[in-house]
């Protein structure tokens, strides 16, 4: 048994001494991204019935909703695509979660349908920009060796924001009710998009810095976040 706890925390006394290399900090701000990204999209199925009542929204505008979160995630994830080619993944995904947390804080003050349903059209293009941006990050990060399981460590941080968010965000409206909850998890979501957009500016400040090959090798490269 003590043979086996010693090969689980190989890793972990590792990360301790030398810190994350540069894939594992890629691996573990697209994890975070995902689990936002995803957490958002899942807390709106909480907010739909407050927003009927609060609105008095019939059935049919409430699928319209639905429907402009979902179109607008799966629509625009080509064009994010092609954006990211000139303004790069994370400037991307910072742009995206800007836009995401930006419409959520916004439905607090919505007062009526049509500026709600703008809103979840916003939701869903913020949303949009993640999975194919940060599987492309992953992706090429761990392109010689342990892709799979890093793949499928991101994919699971997806499913832990799809629990964890509606679950945080039901305790918040017990506590300052619905519009206070909304407010607050879109503060920190804009923050976590700053973030991302200051790691951006810092990774391509060190660039310019510093060349990335040398005699023809490369670099590692991280993100500029961690």
């Amino acid at each position: 048994m003590s043979s086996r706890i010693r090969q689980l925390a190989t890793p972990v006394m590792g990360v301790a001494r030398h810190g994350l290399q540069p894939r594992q900090s890629v691996l573990l701000i697209c994890c975070v991204l995902h689990s936002i990204h995803d957490g958002f999209t899942s807390a709106m199925y909480l907010l739909f019935p407050l927003l009927a009542s609060e609105l008095h929204l019939s059935y049919a505008q409430v699928g319209t909703l639905k429907m402009l979160v979902s179109g607008g995630q799966s629509l625009f994830q080509l064009p994010g695509g092609l954006a990211a080619e000139r303004l790069g993944e994370a400037g991307m995904l910072a742009l995206g979660l800007a836009a995401l947390s930006g419409a959520f804080l916004l439905l607090a003050p919505a007062g009526s349908f049509v500026v709600v349903a703008t809103l979840c059209l916003l939701i869903g293009i913020g949303a949009s920009m993640q999975h194919p941006l940060s599987s492309s990050l992953v992706s090429r990060a761990y392109e010689t060796q342990g892709r799979r399981t890093a793949m499928g460590t991101y994919n699971f941080a997806g499913d832990v924001g799809k629990v964890a968010f509606p679950a945080v965000l039901s305790g918040l409206i017990l506590l300052v009710g619905w519009r206070g909850s909304v407010e607050l998890l879109g503060a920190l979501g804009l923050f976590a998009a700053l973030l991302v957009w200051m790691g951006r500016r810092a990774r391509e400040t060190g660039q310019r810095a510093t060349p990335d090959g040398v005699a023809g090798v490369q670099k590692p490269r991280s993100w500029g976040i961690v």
